[in-house]
């Protein structure tokens, strides 16, 4: 008998809404506590290949803005969709435990995506990049860290985007770092649950996030979310962002049992990029 022939997800959740599934699924990430995996979109690979030919250029040069990021990374057809598209640059911000959460651009698209490439529709919203920073609050001793690195790695350089060849002599780990002030290690992680209803639901969608250490120790972050099917473009859009950060040991170990986290939740009035 095969997966599908079982149907088990027909027999765990029986004739529910898809939307009850979904609050479900999300609740379930928010409370286990295990060793944080990052969800990639599906053109990781086509990433992958970007930042091996960008080796050894600094990370932080590139990443003025959203458009930019994503134009680097995937190409002059997603700049050129991004800034075509309606743009929020109110900049809001959260704190969660030691460290500060500020988003920098959303940027609302109609992008969509299918076997013959990227077509963009500018009169629905499809396709939402975004890009961020989290830093340690004032006064916070704390060293942050993303997902999927060591503490043997460096502190203010990140080898798995630019290249261990170009790591500049006398380079701290975040170990190192966090020894010479006693500070506590914080693996940080924002990503997005999606776009909010009026009733207050997550819109199915699909995401995607990732997060790159900087020259001055801060972390930037990207995300996307590519709705399952569009909608009309808007005035106005609730955003619901997932921010959560635990502490490290100096063996590497995550200390799940440390982790604080929430749903924030905020409103973003997007307008043209062109303007």
């Amino acid at each position: 008998m095969t997966l599908k022939e079982l149907d088990l997800q027909n027999r765990v959740w029986g004739e529910t809404p898809e939307g009850f599934r979904r609050s479900v699924q999300c609740a379930l990430r928010r409370t286990q506590e295990e060793p944080p995996v990052k969800k990639l979109t599906i053109r990781t690979a086509a990433l992958v290949m970007a930042l091996i030919a960008l080796a050894g250029v600094a990370f932080a040069a590139i990443v003025s803005n959203t458009a930019d990021y994503f134009g680097t990374f995937y190409g002059e057809e997603w700049k050129t969709a991004a800034l075509n598209g309606d743009i929020d640059s109110s900049k809001p911000s959260v704190q969660v435990g030691d460290l500060i959460y500020t988003m920098d651009d959303v940027i609302v698209t109609g992008i969509t995506l299918d076997n013959e490439g990227m077509t963009v529709d500018d009169g629905m919203c499809s396709y939402i990049l975004a890009t961020g920073t989290i830093r340690p609050a004032e006064n916070a001793n704390v060293v942050v860290m993303p997902e999927d690195y060591l503490v043997s790695d460096p502190w203010n350089y990140n080898p798995y985007y630019n290249g261990r060849e170009g790591i500049p002599a006398g380079t701290p780990t975040v170990l190192e770092k966090a020894a010479e002030s006693g500070a506590v290690i914080l693996c940080a992680r924002a990503t997005a649950n999606g776009l909010v209803d009026a009733k207050g639901d997550v819109i199915p969608c699909d995401v995607g996030y990732t997060g790159i250490q900087q020259e001055d120790g801060s972390l930037v972050f990207s995300m996307e979310i590519q709705l399952m099917e569009p909608i009309p473009r808007q005035d106005a859009y609730t955003l619901s962002v997932y921010v959560a950060n635990h502490e490290v040991s100096a063996a590497d170990e995550h200390l799940m049992d440390t982790r604080q986290a929430q749903d924030w939740v905020f409103a973003i009035q997007p307008s043209s990029a062109g303007k």
